[in-house]
């Protein structure tokens, strides 16, 4: 039985190193949409408190199935992605909601245009961490809300063994977990919450998921930056 288990995990393996290699756009849907990370994602927006029929901008939306939760839910979403092939894909995938292929260093929307501007796995892979916080800022209204999730600095290969473990993985969904802790670059919350300092912003909270694997601390926009 451990050795049928065994094999599922690297089959999953195999299967990671090969969509990333030539079909970034199938990894990406079927990551956004396996069990632990759609509930991690889904458990963020509604610890949020967004206003009803708020607009909403996703900056790094991907294959758009979290705008296309945002849409379904009764807000204005739209996403942006600097992947055009993954804007291509978000866009067939959610017609209820607006996608446009955008920097997040040079976002493409007038200033307080948005109620809220979220970013999930997007800043701790930004080299213009800086100015990506405060492009989000600038187009976010005075009142609004900002709010970052990123993998967390400290969360061991212990942790997410247990952690694998206690979801009961198997197969690709236990081989995207490891390939997430081993390769996405993690970020520490002091880091998260000093950029949003000094972009004029205000952090009201943070929330942890997934056992402490990932954390988001949302601000709110008191200033205009």
């Amino acid at each position: 039985m451990k050795t049928w288990k065994w094999l599922k995990y690297i089959a999953g393996r195999l299967q990671i190193l090969l969509l990333l290699a030539f079909k970034p756009v199938s990894l990406f849907k079927k990551i956004n949409r396996l069990t632990w990370y759609q509930g991690a994602l889904c458990s963020w927006i509604q610890r949020q408190a967004f206003p009803a029929q708020a607009r909403i901008l996703e900056a790094g939306c991907a294959s758009g199935d979290l705008v296309a939760y945002l849409s379904a839910s009764g807000y204005t979403a739209t996403g942006i992605d600097a992947s055009a092939a993954m804007i291509s894909a978000a866009s067939t995938a959610a017609h209820d909601a607006q996608f446009q292929v955008a920097d997040i260093t040079k976002l493409p929307f007038a200033r307080d245009t948005f109620d809220a501007v979220i970013s999930a796995s997007l800043l701790n892979i930004v080299s213009e961490q800086a100015l990506a916080v405060v492009e989000m800022a600038r187009v976010c209204k005075a009142g609004g809300i900002i709010t970052i999730f990123v993998p967390a600095h400290g969360f061991s290969n212990h942790d997410v063994q247990a952690l694998a473990d206690a979801l009961n993985l198997s197969g690709f969904s236990k081989a995207a977990l490891h390939t997430w802790h081993q390769s996405a670059p993690k970020m520490q919350r002091q880091a998260v919450e000093s950029l949003l300092l000094a972009a004029g912003l205000t952090p009201t909270h943070t929330d942890d998921y997934l056992g402490g694997m990932a954390f988001s601390i949302t601000a709110v926009k008191t200033v205009a930056p």
